[in-house]
């Protein structure tokens, strides 16, 4: 009977991390779906200055541009670059529910053809 108890106490316990895991950090979520999208760099972008905890001050250059999916649906997309990034750049972003987790430079040739379309008009 001890047993039973402590397995139903150590099920509960680990449903529950999962649960407030899926919940509070989904962005990590190995099981939730990635999204690709591509779009151009321009020359707009917001400058954000903050400090570390240590009182170190560090610049991060805010992006909001239209991402397009590899069919072409658009949708506008917020992310940070630690640097200006090089204008006219195609980027392909990686999401995972809604946050941007990562971005590389990639050719206007490695966009599949219906983001190809919107991303370079």
């Amino acid at each position: 009977m001890k047993k039973l108890i402590g397995i139903v106490l150590i099920f509960a316990l680990m449903a529950g991390m999962f649960i407030a895991f899926i919940n509070y950090a989904p962005e990590h979520n190995p099981f939730s779906k990635k999204e690709e999208y591509y779009v151009l760099i321009g020359d707009k972008y917001t400058v954000e200055k903050s400090k570390t905890d240590k009182g170190e001050e560090y610049i991060n250059y805010m992006y909001t541009l239209p991402g397009f999916d590899k069919q072409g649906n658009k949708r506008d997309i917020t992310f940070n670059g630690l640097k200006v990034l090089r204008q006219h750049a195609y980027l392909k972003i990686t999401m995972r529910a809604d946050t941007v987790i990562s971005y590389n430079e990639v050719q206007l040739e490695d966009i599949p053809s219906a983001a190809k379309i919107k991303v370079s008009t």
